[in-house]
């Protein structure tokens, strides 16, 4: 449910943000847009592996980030609405990892530009919600960061 109340809260900041007009960014810290929009949450059921399973039910986030086990981005994704008893969030397992685009220029004494490339790092992290019959069900979600220096 708090996953619900937090997507809802989103929504609500991003319009409230898209009614007042955007300073104007110089050419030098522009990011692209397509990269920080919220991925859409799907509902759908995905059974835990045996091993994301045991470290969910152990409580503890270190134990649950070693149980993902796959090297690639898992789309977010939420279980249906019988599923409402979760436990807690793992800890994150880095997934992506990019360097890309210019994050500021440096300029040298010369007044040339010297860019500083932008790094992008994307992670997974996974909690297991269960219905009133102990079936599991897992949740997904993702981050992403941003940083100089790549």
């Amino acid at each position: 449910m708090s996953v619900r109340v937090l997507t809802a809260s989103l929504v609500i900041a991003w319009f409230a943000a898209c009614s007042v007009p955007p300073p104007t960014p110089s050419p030098e810290t522009q990011i692209d847009v397509a990269e920080l929009a919220i991925p859409p949450t799907v509902v759908r059921l995905v059974a835990p592996t045996p091993a994301q399973l045991d470290a969910a039910l152990s409580g503890d986030p270190k134990a649950m980030a070693r149980a993902i086990t796959n090297d690639v981005c898992v789309a977010p994704s939420t279980c249906p609405a019988e599923f409402g008893s979760c436990a807690g969030w793992s800890g994150s397992s880095e997934c992506d990892f990019q360097c890309g685009g210019i994050c500021k220029c440096i300029r040298t004494p010369d007044g040339d530009c010297e860019p500083d490339i932008r790094g992008r790092i994307t992670s997974n992290s996974y909690r297991v919600c269960f219905d009133a019959g102990g079936n599991p069900c897992t949740e997904w979600r993702q981050t992403t960061s941003f940083f100089c220096g790549c």
